[in-house]
């Protein structure tokens, strides 16, 4: 009945279009108004005959838009004209007003006015990336490094393979402007109907704000409000659509509203009775325990926790994905694992991370987020394991202002408290023989490998610590080989020295191209890129070192290549079946052929070497950093080295390949 009722009512709408020649971009328009665009979309029931019944009149509609000049008046208080050539010359010129210094662009025909733009263009530096999903890691790499809004141009529905580079930055809080376009509905259906899908639904549950632009009346007060929702907390990534034909829609001029008078809200803070709550909590605490994994996307916050931990004498727990949230070398530093400690644990502060399982039910818990009830992370994903854990406190607020208000009220009460300043001076000490322990445990284990053949990760991993210093960022997508040893022998003290942008989920690996978006970020650091070969196959490497060559972006791949698949082959190991028996993991270890990525990047005119001799590993690092630093071109070493487990299987299918 429904059905039918739908039909009929599409019959009377395309009679009356008809009727009107109306093209179907301004039928859209009028069908708002009247309340039945959900017909209209709905279910793609007027979409196919309306394309199929308007061809010429489209034709004829799109030929003509870019001849058109739109009017946009907009009455903004302070703002200044500015001579825009059409819609997508707006877009960049309006990005550049806000302070916008790189834009990473792939490309598509929808968005040739937007890069035509970019032609010449010194003000803004334009990145070529050749895939939709790398412009976006890129962006977000970006983002990650300098807390600004990275941006990305992607094209039409193939825009859609940069959805999990979007995820990644939406689950890591990221804010990352992504800008596209797709045909328009007066283009007439040609191969296949699959171009005409607009994008809209398949972005909408990744991000915080998404809109489809369908004329360009209010194109300024739409990118205005994109990059404003981007950077209010929690920060997110923000997608805005065109349609192609708008995007070369003559303007004339636009009007740019101050930018002093479009900036986000300041951050949040706690009341000072939260405050109170939270610094008794710790000042009384006999074993208390700071975790914390994306803090330190604030550079300047890092010290301020120093400063915090120091005071009460509180152990820290870096996460292993975000940043570098708290000095390596520092007493209170405990690693990366939060599992031995929090059985002792009577109260748990948690700064912008997640709450660990394990916590004592007796334990005090205290959630310091700009969204301490994940909403981000896990509405969209509905995964019942990972919604909220208990907690006594949770509180909103930036903690780059919180930290420093929650001192000065814990400073208060602890002034002139002799007893408890004797408690925290005899727990530190403790805490710091802990810290010296956890160390030469690390260091003699990593002793022990020194040499094996083929290369273990104890050793990757001991001789790249040699080569960092405090102007190097460790950009991470190595997955397992780094949760399980590499936190625990890169020396890392400097705000800003790491950053994994696996968005808690590691949507294909963005790290080949968010290691170029850093360096844009920080063209003064040296940024080593670390990531498995099958990262660097999932995160399309070899686009990756295109644009760093033709950029000339000197960045230094380092690949952990164990010719394995091992994040995966671990789980199908875990189930003991025929796998485990025949010790056949046929779709894990890659070893017919054993892939040499040196070619790949010698075709892209980068600089590479394999290294299988341990004793190679440290010169060729500190060749191909010479090679960074002095050429000021990309490098990339291969190192090829033995997985961390599941090698007797991995060994005998070098000796005899399995394919099925």
């Amino acid at each position: 009945m429904e059905r039918k009722k739908a039909l009929k009512e599409e019959a009377k709408l395309l009679e009356a279009l008809n009727k009107a020649k109306l093209t179907k971009r301004d039928f859209l328009k009028a069908s708002a108004l009247i309340g039945v665009m959900a017909l209209a979309g709905g279910g793609g029931l007027l979409r196919v005959n309306l394309m199929s019944s308007m061809k010429s009149e489209s034709e004829e509609s799109y030929s003509q838009s870019s001849e058109q000049v739109a009017p946009l008046s907009v009455s903004l208080k302070g703002a200044r004209e500015v001579s825009v050539a059409n819609a997508g010359d707006a877009v960049i010129k309006l990005l550049k007003a806000y302070g916008v210094k790189h834009i990473f662009c792939s490309v598509d025909d929808e968005i040739n006015t937007m890069l035509d733009s970019l032609t010449g263009d010194k003000d803004i530096k334009h990145i070529l990336i050749l895939h939709e999903y790398g412009a976006v890691a890129a962006a977000d790499g970006y983002a990650a490094a300098s807390n600004k809004v990275g941006v990305a141009l992607i094209g039409g529905f193939v825009g859609a393979n940069a959805h999990d580079a979007v995820i990644n930055a939406y689950l890591d809080y990221r804010p990352v402007l992504i800008i596209g376009a797709c045909l328009g509905p007066e283009y007439p259906i040609y191969g296949g109907g699959q171009i005409q899908t607009e994008p809209q639904a398949i972005f909408d549950p990744w991000t915080k704000w998404n809109w489809q632009v369908v004329d360009n009346d209010n194109l300024v007060k739409v990118l205005l409000n994109g990059l404003m929702i981007c950077q209010t907390p929690p920060k997110g990534p923000v997608f805005i659509n065109f349609y192609q034909n708008l995007t070369r829609e003559k303007i004339g001029t636009i009007k740019i509203p101050s930018v002093d008078r479009m900036q986000p809200p300041s951050p949040p803070m706690p009341s000072s009775d939260v405050l109170k709550q939270v610094a008794k909590l710790l000042v009384d605490a006999e074993s208390p325990l700071i975790v914390t994994t994306r803090l330190g996307r604030n550079k300047e916050a890092v010290p301020k926790l120093v400063e915090l931990a120091e005071t009460l004498a509180i152990p820290v727990i870096e996460g292993y994905t975000g940043f570098k949230n708290f000095p390596w070398h520092h007493p209170l530093h405990l690693g990366c694992d939060p599992a031995p400690y929090l059985k002792d644990t009577d109260v748990l502060f948690v700064i912008d991370s997640t709450v660990p399982a394990g916590v004592p039910e007796t334990a005090k818990v205290i959630v310091l987020s700009e969204d301490p009830v994940r909403s981000f992370q896990w509405v969209a994903s509905g995964i019942p394991g990972h919604m909220n854990r208990e907690a006594d406190i949770r509180m909103i607020a930036d903690s780059n202002v919180a930290i420093p208000a929650l001192l000065d009220v814990i400073k208060d009460m602890i002034s002139y408290k002799w007893d408890k300043l004797m408690k925290y001076r005899d727990r530190y000490e403790e805490i710091k023989e802990e810290h010296d322990r956890q160390r030469k445990e690390w260091k003699d284990e990593a002793e022990k490998h020194l040499g094996e053949k083929p290369i273990s990760a104890w050793q990757f991993y001991y001789e790249l610590n040699k080569v960092i210093d405090k102007d190097t960022i460790i950009s991470n997508a190595a997955l397992m080989s780094f949760f399980k040893i590499g936190w625990k022998l890169l020396e890392l003290d400097e705000p800003g020295s790491y950053i994994c942008t696996l968005g808690g989920a590691g949507c294909l690996v963005p790290g080949p191209f968010a290691a170029i978006g850093i360096k844009e970020a920080c063209p003064d650091k040296k940024v080593i890129q670390i990531v498995g070969d099958g990262g660097w196959q999932w995160g399309h490497g070899d686009k990756a070192l295109w644009t760093a060559s033709h950029h000339g972006i000197p960045v230094l791949y380092v690949i952990d290549n164990n010719h394995c698949l091992l994040t995966t082959k671990i789980g199908q190991m875990k189930l003991k079946g025929k796998g485990y028996e025949t010790k056949n993991y046929w779709a894990h270890d890659l070893v017919k052929p054993m892939l040499d990525f040196t070619y790949m990047a010698k075709g892209a005119d980068v600089w590479a070497k394999k290294v299988e001799d341990p004793d190679d590993l440290e010169p060729t690092l500190r060749e191909a950093l010479k090679v960074v630093t002095e050429e000021k071109r990309p490098a990339l070493v291969d190192v090829w080295t033995k997985p961390i487990a599941g090698v007797e299987s991995w060994e005998l299918a070098i000796k005899e390949p399995k394919i099925q």
